[in-house]
């Protein structure tokens, strides 16, 4: 299983200065996980479907000798072959291994990020390290020496999941796609939408088997990047940190050495309550920010909740911007009457447009960005032709094609 696991620090180290005359270092790893740990090969030898998890540790650096130990990290050869790089990498993680010579994670505090569908933030440039910019800071600040950012499964660079890495190991998953989007988009009613659609797949008969063929295998394969495999993940990257434990008692198969603190932002507190169901030995500590699922509510009913908040939301947004009722209104019809391009090649049509509401559950600022957002829909006032800066900020406040586990799979 080591061999499988494959741990490696990908890059050389880099140091950042965190004000207060503080300085952290980060290291970002790679190791192997099977892809299904519920499924394994009969054949010990057989070739088991992995894939990769990719995570960075933040700590500060404290003493001379680590720094002297981050600097002797950063040594790599310009233009190696694959497998010298490879070597280095291996190198560079059993190096840390050994100098860290950790014995719990009492001291190491995991994150998981929200979503699902979205990698950890990068340090420096996705979250700040300083004492004050950012829960990262504050924890380094309070004993925590080592702070590790995981992608989950299917985000970031674990095994990416996009519209292009899926197209790519499921060819035909999307070869109707096109032509049914031309179909939807004629729809006048949402109560014809089935019909037409079973109309246009009965026209594409062959086609559209080997679509329900690779749906049936991308579904399969989607299957094993839920919370019960990314909690597994993170256990994983947790051992391969960890020296190996010399006075196990015989007979013991495991000795509890869990995380010192868990953080689950949204999603990931659905991450940290699957921890606390499944793990033996989960998190000494679990921090959950707006992560609680309905754990004793049916999916109906959450959804019927959510469905008058979502109401709530829109009232509470067009009391405080009134005049965007009639601006809603003309975007939407005008998108009734002819759907528009986006940059992307996607088609903005009024359904899709409806989406940006998704924002009203977000920041303290998310009211004036929609405001923003629709004061720039047309090129003029008494104009219906939409402003290409509009059609753009569209394209990115909706990046389903990049991160489409967010809806596919959310909750």
């Amino acid at each position: 299983m080591e061999q499988k696991i494959n741990h490696r620090i990908v890059s050389p180290p880099a140091f950042h200065a965190v004000s207060e005359g503080r300085r952290a270092v980060i290291t970002e790893h790679k190791l192997c996980v099977p892809l299904d740990r519920s499924n394994p090969p009969a054949d010990p030898k057989a070739k088991e479907p992995m894939v990769d998890i990719y995570f960075s540790i933040v700590e500060l650096v404290t003493m001379p000798e680590e720094e002297a130990f981050f600097q002797s990290l950063q040594a790599t050869t310009v233009g190696a072959s694959a497998a010298i790089k490879q070597r280095e990498m291996k190198k560079r993680a059993s190096d840390y291994k050994a100098f860290a010579k950790l014995k719990d994670a009492k001291e190491c505090m995991l994150y998981l990020q929200g979503g699902p569908g979205f990698g950890a933030p990068v340090p420096v440039d996705g979250i700040g390290l300083s004492d004050k910019s950012s829960w990262v800071g504050a924890a380094l600040s309070k004993g925590y020496k080592r702070i590790v950012l995981m992608d989950q499964r299917g985000t970031g660079k674990s095994s990416t999941i996009t519209k292009q890495t899926l197209q790519k190991r499921f060819p035909d998953l999307f070869l109707i796609d096109d032509d049914a989007n031309t179909v939807l988009d004629t729809v006048s009613s949402m109560a014809s939408v089935e019909s037409e659609i079973e109309e246009f797949m009965n026209s594409r008969e062959k086609d559209t088997q080997k679509v329900n063929i690779a749906l049936a295998e991308a579904t399969e394969y989607m299957s094993h990047f839920r919370a019960d495999n990314i909690v597994k993940d993170a256990e994983a990257v947790k051992d391969v940190l960890l020296m190996p434990l010399e006075d196990v008692e015989e007979g013991q198969d495991t000795v509890a050495r869990p995380w010192g603190c868990a953080l689950g932002q949204s999603f990931g507190g659905f991450c940290i309550m699957s921890y606390l169901s499944l793990i033996p030995n989960p998190p000494m500590i679990c921090l959950l920010t707006g992560g609680m699922a309905p754990m004793l509510t049916n999916a109906d009913d959450a959804y019927a909740v959510l469905r008058e908040r979502v109401k709530q939301r829109n009232m509470k947004y067009y009391d405080r911007y009134p005049g965007d009722i009639d601006v809603v209104k003309k975007i939407v019809s005008c998108l009734n009457k002819e759907p528009v391009q986006l940059p992307s090649g996607g088609l903005l049509t009024a359904r899709r447009f409806v989406q940006v509401g998704l924002s009203l559950g977000g920041s303290p600022s998310a009211f004036a960005s929609l405001h923003s957002l629709f004061a720039s829909a047309f090129v003029s006032d008494g104009d219906e032709e939409f402003a290409k800066i509009f059609l753009k900020s569209m394209d990115s406040s909706q990046p389903f094609d990049d991160y489409p586990l967010y809806f596919l799979m959310h909750e």
